[in-house]
């Protein structure tokens, strides 16, 4: 915008010396600017309230009713016009201090006339530009939660990718070991419930809930011989049932995305004792996704039937829970297991389901074979 352009431009002067005042209205009218006048503090409020203007020219002495003066509550309250202090010679050094934080420009009283054009002028110009920096600031503000929401978005789809490809990963896993499908998903379900109850951040749920999913990731080494084997397993086949963790943790151990989900994966067959597998690491010195992933894991595998054993009763997994607090299981995690599930009801609906089918075999076996083709029809 050119200094031309500045014309017509509404500029409000307010001052208390009438002839000062007056004669500085005719010089901008004049000058093509579209000026008006105020003679008091309360005339100068009122004017801006009531009409846009592009420019102020404030005497520096002008206070308001309560005696503060007026030109700092002016550009508190109307940032954006130009504003100038109007001082006597002997204040000039004061109304000087003021710019260009509080005030844009100074014009002393003696140099009125010849100084008034190019002053407004300076004025007008650091509103202009302030004003397009208001803007600028605006469109950058703008730009700036448009490209966050694309990012959130974006987040969301990645997550739900990352999702998606974790549990088709972890189907897969589940489905060579028959009748233990879905082990993970629970597993994961169950992490995240203790999880919530031990009061963790969000962020460290989810990060576990992903690790529980993929703790059993290394059993993809694992040949069918020795993983689905339905009776007891020698001494070499622990072996290489036992490398799991290790295999599993060598799959994600670059990924940083997955350091929980490695912690979860070499760490869910340790001990709180540190007589567990691979490292051998007790107490704290494993970490606590790891921790919950081991009590989740142990109360899955005692409450679904296994290749090796049928699901065993509440009574009993209690009991191994309580037996095993604080050399097996972090007593914290097993507390919070012992308030979250009292009973089957409370476990996953696979668990619910094996143990009705187990209560039902026996009686199933006992009846007449109409009667029981009927029953397992229905």
């Amino acid at each position: 915008m050119h200094f031309a352009s500045f014309h017509s431009r509404r500029i409000l002067v307010a001052d208390r010396e009438t002839a000062q005042r007056e004669r500085v209205v005719g010089l901008l009218n004049l000058d093509g600017y579209a000026a008006r006048s105020a003679g008091d503090a309360e005339a100068a409020l009122a004017a801006l309230r009531g009409t846009p203007y592009d420019a102020v020219l404030c005497d520096l002495r002008l206070c308001d009713g309560a005696g503060a003066p007026l030109a700092p509550r002016l550009r508190e309250e109307w940032p954006q016009p130009g504003l100038v202090l109007v001082a006597a010679p002997e204040d000039a050094g004061l109304a000087l201090a003021a710019v260009p934080d509080a005030a844009d420009d100074v014009l002393r009283r003696d140099r009125c006339p010849e100084e008034l054009q190019l002053t407004v002028r300076r004025a007008l110009e650091r509103a202009r530009l302030r004003h397009e920096n208001d803007e600028l600031r605006a469109a950058l503000e703008r730009e700036m939660r448009e490209r966050a929401r694309e990012l959130r978005r974006s987040l969301r789809r990645a997550g739900r990718a990352y999702r998606l490809a974790l549990e088709s990963l972890v189907a897969a896993l589940d489905a060579r070991e028959g009748e233990t499908q879905r082990h993970s998903k629970r597993v994961a379900e169950y992490a995240l419930r203790l999880a919530e109850v031990m009061q963790l951040p969000e962020r460290h749920k989810q990060k576990i809930f992903h690790g529980a999913l993929l703790h059993d990731l290394g059993k993809i080494g694992i040949p069918d011989s020795v993983l689905l084997k339905p009776g007891p397993l020698t001494a070499e086949e622990w072996r290489v049932m036992r490398s799991h963790p290790r295999v599993g943790f060598g799959i994600v151990r670059d990924l940083p995305f997955l350091r929980t989900a490695a912690e979860c994966i070499v760490g869910h067959h340790e001990r709180y004792d540190g007589q567990g597998y691979p490292l051998g690491l007790r107490g704290t010195q494993l970490p606590r996704a790891a921790r919950i992933v081991a009590v989740a894991d142990a109360l899955d595998a005692m409450s679904v039937q296994r290749p090796y054993r049928r699901a065993l009763p509440y009574s009993r997994i209690q009991e191994e829970l309580l037996t095993n607090r604080g050399t097996q299981f972090d007593p914290e995690v097993t507390d919070a297991a012992m308030q979250l599930f009292r009973g089957y009801g409370d476990l996953h609906p696979d668990a619910q389901r094996a143990r009705r089918a187990a209560e039902l075999a026996p009686r199933l076996e006992a009846e007449p074979e109409p009667n029981r083709s009927a029953r397992l029809a229905a």
